[in-house]
C-alpha cells in the first residue's frame, strides 16, 4: 500500500518529537522503583502499559550509586 500524505506528516511529527525529547525515555514502575529504557516512538505510537515494560531493558545509569 503507498503511504499516503497524512503518513508522511505523521512520521515527520514523531521525529520531530524524538529529536526535542529524546530518542529513549526513563519509565519506573512505581511498585518496584525499576526503571526501564523504552523508545520515544513505542510511547507515542502504542502507548505504554505498566503490564508491558517487562519488554524493555533495564535503565542503565552509570551515575545512579544505590547504597
Amino acid at each position: 500500500m503507498p503511504k499516503v500524505a497524512c503518513d508522511e506528516s505523521r512520521e515527520r511529527l514523531i521525529q520531530e518529537l524524538i529529536a526535542g525529547v529524546g530518542e529513549f525515555k526513563k519509565v519506573v514502575r512505581m511498585r518496584t522503583g525499576v526503571a526501564y529504557k523504552v523508545p520515544t516512538r513505542d510511547i507515542l505510537e502504542k502507548g505504554l502499559r505498566e503490564e508491558g515494560l517487562n519488554q524493555y531493558p533495564i535503565w542503565e545509569d552509570k551515575t545512579d550509586v544505590r547504597p
